[in-house]
């Protein structure tokens, strides 16, 4: 057995294996099984629907399944994943590209607001920092990347219409480890009655009267301060709302904090 060992570390496609066996030697699917998950793909992607390598996963197991086969002994790795991909000429493909380009400096610039931040604490005798994130959070989840067709142009993913739909997430931890209370900005429709819609954000956040007694359930539920505007994004009054939550009250009030 050590030999064998030996002889798989001297290779460079074997050294890094965490199993080793011969060819030919692991469960897989029949080609009619294969072909039946094939045509279960390719009826998804002329829907425009995208799938996903999970998708294709629990995919692959419920066809075992039907075949015989237990996850115990089908388990649809990545390995079979990568061969099954290659046989039937598919690839993932990105359905858009989008990122940051991070600027050629980042890392100097990073390093800098390090040393100022600490220089800063040092100086004011902070000893507790804090760092805010303000995100979106997108109601709908379109993945992106698709298994297709290898060598097509066009990749077309078909989504429910509502990608853009959104609710604003504020969260605040310290450098402490502490985290606290969750702030949700929620999209509502805006009253057309004046008188009610000021009584709407004077009493209850926002919200008209049947929906705030569910939100008020939602708040208690998971621990969070929910709000609703027009147009479901934070705005300066919900800073100063957030701000007084969190550090009206904090026990000792003359203190200097850093708050990013």
């Amino acid at each position: 057995m050590s030999a064998k060992v030996e002889r798989a570390c001297i290779s460079s496609k074997t050294s890094s294996m965490k199993k080793l066996r011969p060819m030919g030697t692991a469960t897989v699917l029949s080609r009619a099984t294969e072909l039946q998950l094939v045509e279960w793909i390719n009826k998804y992607r002329r829907l425009g629907a995208p799938v996903s390598a999970l998708m294709l996963h629990f995919k692959a197991l419920d066809f075992a399944e039907q075949a015989g086969l237990s996850r115990q002994t089908f388990t649809a790795s990545w390995a079979w994943r990568k061969c099954f991909i290659k046989r039937h000429r598919l690839s993932f493909r990105a359905r858009t590209r989008q990122g940051q380009k991070s600027p050629k400096d980042s890392a100097k610039a990073v390093e800098e607001l390090n040393k100022t931040m600490k220089e800063t604490m040092h100086k004011l005798d902070i000893q507790e920092a804090y760092n805010a994130d303000q995100t979106p959070i997108f109601f709908e989840y379109v993945p992106k990347q698709t298994l297709n067709a290898r060598g097509a142009r066009t990749v077309w993913v078909r989504s429910g219409g509502k990608d853009k739909a959104r609710m604003t997430y504020m969260l605040l931890g310290s450098s402490y480890g502490r985290k606290f209370t969750p702030f949700f900005v929620i999209k509502t429709r805006k009253s057309t009655v004046k008188k009610r819609t000021e009584e709407n954000l004077r009493l209850r956040r926002g919200f008209g009267k049947t929906l705030w007694k569910e939100i008020k359930v939602l708040q208690e539920l998971h621990g969070a301060q929910i709000y609703g505007n027009s147009t479901g994004w934070w705005t300066s009054d919900l800073s100063i709302k957030w701000l007084d939550y969190h550090f009206k009250h904090r026990p000792e009030p003359t203190r200097p904090v850093l708050l990013l």
